[in-house]
């Protein structure tokens, strides 16, 4: 039996952490994978999650502004913590600034890279490799991001949980006079809703006798000033269409822990992003039958490679924006359920688990 600590230092309950969730719940569960894990978290709604499902979970306080400068590691020196991460086999560090944090550690140490502005190329990526035994890229755009040595390094994606509530049926366009899209994440500027927002008026175009709901699910980062206001410029912009189009009618939802209802109750989902280093949302809709349009560009290039599921545009354009999801609301009929559920299959947590398991038991072997 591996014994494992997770660990990540971002306070606000994203993507990542998300996956961190149910990662550990994942090897909780399976006991057979071999792996006992604990979390450590400065997130107080991961910290309560895991509780819930009888994680062993730790709650520190993030205490420090930034961890690198320059490429240079600003190494912390944390008594508590690190008398219980001696106790590990092998720590999993689930952020980039958590690994100074963990610069004293004399435990293997596993690190994942999410995406380029981790930076971990350069002089920051030669300390990430001096002090790390085995490195985690969820996507080939994330492992074309670095060069550390290709023995110590892992493709490993991150995985969804496969809902097992019965798939809704799917609402075929000629149905009904009503089309739902909903576009799923938090508010930041990088997401790109109001890329989605400038391209809907061209949808409305095409559908002359539709009306269209577009439901906005996530808020922004209470802590980030940048976030809060593209936040609030999304949702006047979200009001100002709304009273110039009256088939139109723009909902803002907040952060919803379960996302199945929206994705259920949608013909389309839509990732505006203009940079994704996976997309976890749209292989949830497509784990539920629900057609996706997704950037042409990092993960979601590489993970949703045909039209029978998926449609990409060209990042930052609301132009390509609008013209791949008019396609797709055009011919919701040549959806092909079965691709995309095997689709999603392939990025389950549980195949997650099972290779970050071998990939464990290796280290602590060496």
């Amino acid at each position: 039996m591996v014994r494992l600590a997770l660990i990540t230092d971002q306070n606000i309950y994203g993507g990542g952490e998300s996956n961190l969730f149910y990662l550990a719940k994942e090897f909780s569960n399976c006991r057979n994978l071999g792996v006992e894990v604990e979390v450590f978290t400065p997130d107080e709604h991961l910290h309560d999650l895991l509780r819930k499902e009888n994680i062993k979970t730790h709650l520190f306080s993030k205490f420090w502004m930034r961890s690198w400068i320059k490429g240079f590691p600003i190494p912390f020196y944390s008594p508590k913590i690190l008398r219980f991460l001696k106790h590990f086999d092998l720590v999993h560090a689930y952020s980039v600034t958590a690994l100074p944090l963990l610069f004293y550690l004399r435990r293997p140490l596993v690190w994942t890279s999410h995406g380029f502005w981790e930076r971990p190329y350069g002089l920051r990526g030669k300390f990430i490799n001096f002090f790390t035994n085995h490195i985690i890229g969820i996507s080939q755009e994330a492992m074309n991001k670095f060069s550390f040595p290709l023995e110590k390094t892992s493709y490993i994606p991150n995985g969804i949980v496969i809902d097992n509530r019965s798939l809704k049926p799917f609402p075929i366009l000629t149905q009904h006079n009503h089309l739902t899209i909903s576009c799923i994440g938090r508010m930041q500027h990088i997401k790109g809703q109001d890329v989605l927002l400038e391209s809907l008026p061209i949808v409305l175009q095409n559908f002359p006798d539709k009306n269209i709901t577009v439901n906005f699910i996530g808020g922004a980062n209470p802590v980030n000033r940048n976030d809060k206001i593209y936040f609030n410029k999304v949702v006047e912009k979200g009001r100002e269409l709304n009273k110039q189009h009256k088939r139109l009618n723009i909902q803002f939802h907040a952060f919803q822990e379960d996302i199945v209802p929206f994705i259920d109750a949608s013909d389309l989902i839509v990732s505006p992003s203009r940079y994704e280093s996976f997309g976890m949302v749209p292989l949830e809709a497509l784990s539920r039958g629900r057609p996706v349009v997704v950037p042409d560009i990092g993960g979601p290039k590489e993970i949703f490679v045909s039209k029978s599921y998926s449609e990409r545009f060209v990042p930052n354009s609301s132009i390509s924006l609008a013209q791949a999801m008019c396609k797709w609301l055009n011919a919701l009929d040549t959806f092909d359920l079965e691709k995309a559920l095997s689709r999603a299959h392939q990025f389950s947590v549980k195949k997650q688990a099972e290779a970050l398991a071998i990939v464990y038991k290796k280290i602590r072997r060496e």
